[in-house]
């Protein structure tokens, strides 16, 4: 009963949250502080309760230790974004894991960030589909990129299509610029980073960019967490 409780509070809070990264790609901190206090009572009476399970207490002081400093460490490589990392260190600390799943299962905040990671490849088929449908449409893809490397081509065709100029400047919250100039010569831009406002410029209104779709990672990491919560971890799903 107290994990359903739990369960339900970590969904409603990842629901707020989800609804904000749709609509603005920010998400307040207010949310993980009010999952934090309402799940307070419920985590240090489900601590309490292992006292004498020496097993599943280390398990989750490795699960807890673990959970966080992977999110620290995929925020600072740029991986993730600061909410998602953020929502990785509450589900660490709220879910307290169980002896009952199978070996990838036993590190909640593990097996939800592979969850999420899984689930967020949808978007590489429908990014590439868009991608060849411009190539049948327009005949040519990486025009003016002739002198980029193919490795850098192959990635971009499945994380990043073409935009009007103008829509990436009113839209700039849900799209990161996947090209920039240099001496004259447009290059191929791979990861997700904060644009440069040197690399923002020159480009005409109508003219089309590439650009990476910034995605709603928090509706990943909320479905990654039910399929958690339902099956556990996606790998032990295929191992069956």
């Amino acid at each position: 009963m107290l994990n359903l409780l739990q369960s339900l509070i970590n969904i409603a809070g990842l629901t707020v949250a989800s609804y904000m990264d749709v609509k603005t790609r920010e998400i307040e901190d207010y949310v993980w502080l009010l999952i934090i206090i309402a799940s307070g009572p419920l985590v240090a009476y489900r601590i309490w309760e292992l006292r004498n399970n020496y097993l599943l207490s280390i398990l989750y002081a490795l699960s807890l230790i673990i959970g966080i400093v992977f999110a620290v460490a995929i925020a600072y490589l740029n991986l993730m974004g600061g909410a998602d990392a953020k929502a990785l260190i509450v589900l660490s600390i709220t879910e307290i894991p169980s002896l009952s799943k199978d070996i990838f299962s036993l590190i909640p905040p593990l097996a939800i960030f592979i969850n999420t990671t899984f689930l967020s490849l949808i978007t590489i088929p429908i990014i590439l589909l868009r991608n060849i449908t411009y190539y049948l449409k327009k005949g040519t893809l990486f025009q003016g990129f002739e002198k980029e490397p193919l490795w850098k081509k192959i990635i971009c065709i499945v994380t990043a299509y073409k935009v009007k100029y103008d829509a990436y400047l009113k839209n700039k919250y849900r799209y990161s610029l996947a090209e920039y100039a240099e001496n004259d010569t447009r290059k191929l831009k791979i990861g997700l980073q904060i644009d440069d406002e040197s690399e923002i410029q020159g480009f005409a209104l109508n003219e089309e960019v590439w650009v990476n779709p910034l995605l709603p990672l928090i509706v990943f990491v909320e479905a990654g967490y039910i399929l958690y919560l339902l099956y556990g971890c996606i790998l032990d799903i295929f191992m069956l």
